[in-house]
């Protein structure tokens, strides 16, 4: 991905935080305070990102009334932050996965190692299958990444239930709380990614023939790749 302009970067950083508190926001109003505090660091930034928000959202520039320089610029920064935004979720997965394995082997009177084991190798394997911007253009990689991912979220949920004294515990537990919720991120996320790389490859293609008079920095910015789905989705 290109390098984010400075002006660009600045007021897509403070939207983008707020875009943090959104999805945020999906979580559940009734975790204990331990719990919360045993999120990843994102999280316990959450009433300062909410002030970021409200300032945001005031001072947003009207893409539509852009001239072509700054709307590109807008647009291919988007993609970029966005897609940093999806690269940070798939490393607190690989996080999260790491702190449900190590700490529930600890909870007193656990059922389930053979379970935690599986958990152990599965979380290997989803590494193993990461999208990146070339496999993320293909059906059956993206497949066989979101099936895998599903595979785990039962697991973890069939250890849940074999363990219902894993809520006492605020790191089992928010992970826990974590995965329940992840279809809905992951969906949001990736939306806001595909939004953007659409609507920057929409506008590369209809002001082709303006682009070149703009300058060798706008005639470097190149369509955004986009997801590929196949059966399961």
């Amino acid at each position: 991905m290109k390098k984010i302009n400075y002006l660009s970067f600045v007021i897509l950083t403070v939207f983008f935080v707020g875009n943090t508190l959104f999805l945020s926001s999906c979580k559940d109003k009734k975790t204990q305070e331990e719990n919360i505090e045993a999120t990843s660091e994102e999280a316990q930034q959450t009433a300062e990102e909410e002030v970021l928000w409200e300032k945001a959202t005031e001072n947003m520039l009207d893409t539509d009334t852009l001239a072509l320089p700054e709307k590109l610029t807008m647009l291919n920064d988007s993609v970029t932050v966005t897609w940093n935004r999806l690269l940070s979720a798939e490393r607190e997965k690989d996080d999260m996965l790491q702190k449900f394995v190590r700490e529930a082997r600890f909870v007193e009177g656990f059922n389930g190692k053979e379970m935690i084991d599986k958990l152990e190798v599965e979380r290997k394997a989803l590494l193993k299958l990461r999208y990146d911007e070339k496999t993320m253009q293909d059906a059956k990689t993206m497949d066989a990444y979101d099936k895998k991912l599903a595979e785990i979220q039962a697991l973890i949920k069939q250890i849940k239930e074999s363990n219902p004294e894993l809520e006492r515990y605020p790191i089992p537990y928010s992970v826990i709380t974590y995965f329940s919720e992840l279809d809905n991120t992951d969906f949001l996320l990736r939306k806001n990614y595909t939004d953007y790389a659409s609507q920057l490859n929409e506008l590369l293609r209809v002001k082709k023939d303006e682009i070149p008079t703009l300058g060798e920095q706008f005639v470097k910015i190149k369509p955004a790749p986009k997801f590929e789905y196949g059966e399961l989705n």
